[in-house]
């Protein structure tokens, strides 16, 4: 195997064992993937499951920033977290490229807020179905409790440790077959 080829190798190598041992963190702004419950439970205000009553008028101005939050009214069929009203009024963006709840007016679904000053406010990536939620670990699991994700950690701590030692003990194969093949 030619060094550089050999370079190669171990940076691919490094790279797909550093992604291992990290993980892939949470999606930011508005390319969230499936959130979990848990896990908005702990970095939210409130959680509630609710039916949009009132969604905001579209705006009438030509600039629309996403730091413009309009309400959104919601009729609260369950209350999870935090001290929620009926009806509920949270402040988001006007449309879904800005981060704003995609919802028409009769929709339902399970919705994690953060409360900043006197409002309420949510995005896009704090919403899931109604469903998801009731199916999800969070319902099984006992509040109050504190899961840090050790084992989590732990196996990608040790399944990193794997792939480097086999990367290592494939290099190091490598290396002496080249030098047997030179000196032969």
């Amino acid at each position: 195997m030619r060094r550089p080829t050999l370079l190669r190798f171990l940076l691919v190598a490094v790279i797909a064992g550093t992604t291992v041992v990290t993980g892939a963190g949470t999606a930011l702004a508005c390319s969230c993937i499936a959130p979990e419950p848990r896990n908005l439970l702990e970095t939210t205000d409130g959680a509630f499951v609710g039916t949009l009553v009132e969604r905001p008028a579209e705006p009438s101005g030509d600039i629309v920033s996403s730091e413009d939050m309009v309400p959104w009214v919601f009729e609260v069929e369950a209350a999870y977290k935090g001290e929620i009203e009926n009806p509920m009024v949270v402040f988001s963006a006007i449309s879904g490229a800005e981060c704003g709840f995609e919802m028409s007016e009769g929709s339902t679904a399970s919705l994690f807020v953060t409360r900043v000053s006197d409002e309420w406010q949510g995005n896009l990536c704090q919403i899931m179905s109604p469903e998801a939620l009731l199916e999800s670990e969070f319902m099984t699991v006992e509040w109050g409790t504190t899961d840090t994700g050790e084992a989590t950690t732990l196996a990608r701590w040790a399944l990193g440790g794997i792939i480097a030692v086999g990367v290592g003990g494939l290099v190091l194969t490598r290396i002496r077959r080249s030098r047997d093949a030179i000196e032969g």
